[in-house]
């Protein structure tokens, strides 16, 4: 489904600033402006779920788009790396659509650096790290990014 949101973008003519549309933990009624429109997207790119190949286009392009099964994984999260098996977390499951934004090691141990939506105050200052390598949680299989003009 990142692939579908991608596709709305493009056809809706982009989006607004981040600021008309900060994270409120509540339903809200759409008030998109056209005039508004602070980027466009000519489309948008599945990617391998090849880790690696998603982290050398991490490199070359930015942020990756990608769903995963947030349940399991990161609704106590307050730090560290997530790592857990697929009997812990069904990869087969996506919930939540966040955004790939870099990836490390720490003590030997591979990870992604994710950016999530839910405040400054969640996680590690509104981002967590999950295992780079294993496919944790589905990380990889709906890794998708915009093209964007």
């Amino acid at each position: 489904w990142p692939i579908q949101a991608l596709a709305d973008v493009k056809k809706m003519g982009g989006l607004e600033p981040e600021g008309d549309y900060a994270y409120r933990g509540v339903d809200e009624r759409c008030r998109f402006n056209r005039s508004e429109v602070a980027v466009q997207i000519d489309g948008a790119v599945s990617l391998s779920s090849d880790e690696q190949k998603i982290a050398a286009y991490l490199v070359k392009h930015g942020g990756v788009s990608v769903a995963f099964n947030a349940e399991a994984s990161i609704m106590g999260y307050q730090g560290g790396v997530v790592r857990l098996s697929h009997e812990e977390c069904n990869p087969e499951e996506p919930d939540h659509a966040v955004l790939l934004v870099g990836f490390g090691a720490e003590a030997g141990v591979p990870f992604w650096i994710v950016k999530n939506s839910w405040g400054a105050d969640w996680g590690e200052a509104g981002y967590f790290r999950i295992f780079r390598g294993g496919n944790t949680c589905g990380i990889a299989d709906n890794a998708v990014s915009a093209v964007v003009n």
